[in-house]
């Protein structure tokens, strides 16, 4: 009898440590999983990229374009010439013309960088390192930040969306009517990748074709210039992204593509320091990368820094409009 207790008794514990194995096991294994950040909706503020601390933003590839396998589309887009066609650049019968011959053309690029955009200005030699300063306007405003540049006569590069024009129309006014300081760039009606072929940036989805991609970007201009008062020829992507299609067919309209030289805030994540170093550190001609966002004050503190150091240093620094350098347009 002392003997089948015994037996039951150490079957008992078996099972018991057998069952704490296991869900130990399973345990570990749920840790080792990565953890994804919920994707924003098509008008919400985008969720910054994951960039390494231990290296510039610029040379970090995000995580979403390193996983995503490039397009491999047999197809060839023929660069249109180097100077914009006379007359209004969204002329209807004109983006009509440029449908036509680009539509059916699949990309063969896709990304942050690609065939046809600007990536850095070779400005001429000079005794001054010129910057280009730009922001990317998404959907909340952070008048302080504007307010900020005019006090301290930083001339700057907005990219506006149209969501948030619609949402600002008082303050994209006040930034229309200082054109010696505020360049106005579009980012697009919405905020949505440009791609001829509804390729995928960050999760989500971008325009299904080329007249989808057209269509973002002339709602958006329009949105724009009505508030504004001031016709974009630039345009930058959701996140950068887009593909060589659409900025060929963007450039033969007169409308170029304005890509990166130095993700000067890393997508956010960079702390106020790092922010500052990378705007004092950027190499002559960059074209810097910030984001108007209130959840992040690390970057308007760092962009303060920055400035301030310059201004008290007399540190040899100008930051310019792109409009005046595009002879000197560097493109990828």
């Amino acid at each position: 009898m002392k003997f089948r207790y015994l037996f039951i008794t150490l079957l008992f514990l078996g099972v018991l440590l057998f069952a704490v194995l296991s869900l130990a096991l399973e345990v570990s294994e749920e840790i080792k999983k990565p953890v994804f950040a919920p994707v924003a909706d098509s008008v919400s503020e985008p969720a910054p990229p994951a960039v390494s601390a231990t290296k510039p933003a610029q040379e970090v590839a995000p995580v979403a374009e390193q996983a995503a396998p490039p397009v491999q589309t047999p197809a060839t887009v023929t660069p249109p010439a180097e100077n914009a066609p006379a007359g209004d650049v969204y002329d209807p019968q004109k983006w009509q013309a440029i449908r036509k011959k680009y539509a059916g053309i699949q990309p063969k690029e896709w990304g942050e960088r690609v065939s046809g955009a600007v990536q850095k200005v070779n400005v001429p030699p000079s005794n001054e390192r010129i910057l280009f300063l730009t922001f990317n306007v998404y959907t909340k405003n952070q008048p302080e930040v504007f307010d900020f540049l005019q006090q301290h006569n930083i001339k700057a590069t907005l990219f506006l969306t149209g969501t948030w024009v619609r949402r600002n129309a008082g303050q994209a006014q006040e930034i229309g009517a200082s054109p010696a300081l505020f360049e106005i760039g579009n980012h697009g009606n919405r905020n949505i990748a440009l791609s001829a072929n509804g390729a995928v940036a960050y999760e989500r989805k971008g325009t299904g074709s080329l007249a989808a991609a057209l269509d973002e970007v002339t709602a958006g201009a329009e949105t724009i210039k009505n508030a504004t008062g001031q016709t974009p020829r630039y345009v930058r992507s959701f996140f950068n992204y887009t593909d060589n299609v659409v900025v060929a067919a963007l450039k033969e309209a007169g409308i170029k593509t304005i890509g990166v030289t130095v993700f000067a805030d890393g997508g956010g994540l960079f702390g106020t320091e790092k922010i500052k170093d990378q705007i004092l550190n950027a190499p002559n001609g960059a074209i810097l990368l910030l984001s108007i966002n209130p959840n992040y004050p690390n970057i308007f503190n760092g962009l303060k820094a920055a400035i301030n150091e310059i201004e008290q240093q007399k540190l040899p620094v100008r930051f310019e409009h792109l409009v005046d350098f595009e002879a000197y347009f560097q493109y990828h």
